[in-house]
């Protein structure tokens, strides 16, 4: 990486991929790190964490601020903490300006300023480099997807061993199967994977309408259940993402239509994944097959209905990164690892929505996704 000044992060890890990606120090709690324009990587430790730091950090060097914390209280500095050692480090070897990424905290980067620091806000991502996927990032990825599927098909094991009561709501163990026993189920698969998943979806009927609604209360029989699982590994941080549509029982005609286009809407979205492809066309075009199929998207009834989010994103040590297939700038490029998932949500009927996860390397696009696409679960 090639940049005309330093870069300085104060930062979690853990809360900022770009730190993660360039330090390679997975900390909860905010760290100084500093690297230079020879590509020189500087991380600023606790005593806690100093030990950590230099076994598994990618840093050149590792500095223990708590000696230059000592100094700075010994000499009555107003502030000792990590950031004014490192600022104090800085000055000791002439560093007088640098520059911070948008996410910078405001109030650190007041006072630096305040010190007689230069601080210029980067305008672009301090790791562009991170959006190309090396084969060595795709593995760990894959894994975390393997653990995905298996999680997604817990989930769906308990709508399959559910029964539809008189009331259509569908019950297990003599107790409703609820969104949240589903996405429960799926959460101790997860972790016995050594991963977690934030805001599982498990929704049904009306609820599956709204692309984002988590799911709650009981599910029933005969309509769409949305699964979205986008689990992170507790070890390497890397991010997966699935989206599978399912219904217990026998689907309608119009249901079964529904769920076909949207799986015909993504074979065509995959197809046209390539290097140079333009994310634009790629969203377009599916939108625009789902309108000749007889599936508009637009405002009814007070509410957008039809295909209204993005085709896609990019997947990493973020769930959502570059790049966008969607109504954007921008085209595919070489090492991209993306979703795809499209989908229909209308009043009345339900919502569908299938998302695969998809690299596209240098050999072509392979398609990491494994779990079947089945709509009707007996």
């Amino acid at each position: 990486m090639n940049q005309p000044q330093p870069l300085l992060f104060f930062a979690s890890s853990l809360q900022d991929a770009d730190l993660l990606y360039l330090s390679g120090f997975p900390a909860p709690d905010p760290f100084v790190f500093l690297l230079l324009p020879s590509g020189e990587k500087i991380l600023f430790a606790s005593d806690l964490e100093f030990d950590r730091a230099r076994k598994h950090s990618k840093a050149d060097q590792v500095v223990r601020f708590m000696e230059i914390q000592e100094r700075l209280k010994k000499e009555g500095a107003p502030r000792t903490d990590a950031l004014a050692s490192a600022a104090a480090w800085m000055k000791e070897r002439g560093l007088q300006a640098f520059a911070v990424p948008s996410s910078f905290p405001m109030g650190p980067g007041r006072w630096l300023q305040e010190q007689g620091f230069r601080v210029d806000v980067l305008s672009g991502s301090p790791a562009p480099e991170r959006r190309r996927k090396e084969a060595g990032e795709v593995e760990k990825i894959r894994r975390v997807q393997e653990a995905n599927e298996e999680a997604a098909q817990k989930g769906m094991d308990l709508i399959a061993a559910s029964s539809p009561g008189k009331d259509g709501v569908l019950y297990l163990d003599g107790e409703p199967l609820t969104s949240e026993r589903v996405k429960a189920e799926i959460q101790k698969a997860l972790v016995e994977r050594e991963c977690f998943s934030f805001g599982t979806i498990a929704a049904g009927g009306e609820q599956a309408c709204d692309p984002h609604d988590e799911g709650s209360g009981p599910l029933r029989a005969g309509t769409f259940i949305i699964l979205d699982v986008f689990p992170r590994s507790l070890t390497t941080y890397y991010f997966a993402d699935m989206t599978r549509t399912v219904l217990k029982g026998k689907a309608t005609p119009d249901q079964k239509r529904l769920y076909d286009t949207v799986r015909r809407g993504q074979e065509l979205g995959i197809s046209m994944l390539k290097p140079g492809a333009p994310v634009r066309e790629i969203h377009q075009a599916i939108k625009d097959f789902f309108t000749r199929e007889g599936f508009p998207t637009g405002l009814q009834e007070g509410r957008m209905q039809g295909f209204f989010h993005g085709t896609g994103h990019g997947v990493g040590l973020e769930i959502h990164e570059a790049p966008r297939i969607s109504d954007c700038e921008g085209t595919l490029e070489e090492g991209d690892l993306v979703t795809v998932e499209p989908g229909l949500y209308y009043q009345g009927r339900g919502g569908v929505r299938l998302e695969d996860l998809l690299w596209i390397g240098p050999g072509g696009t392979e398609n990491l996704t494994r779990l079947p696409k089945v709509l009707e679960i007996p």
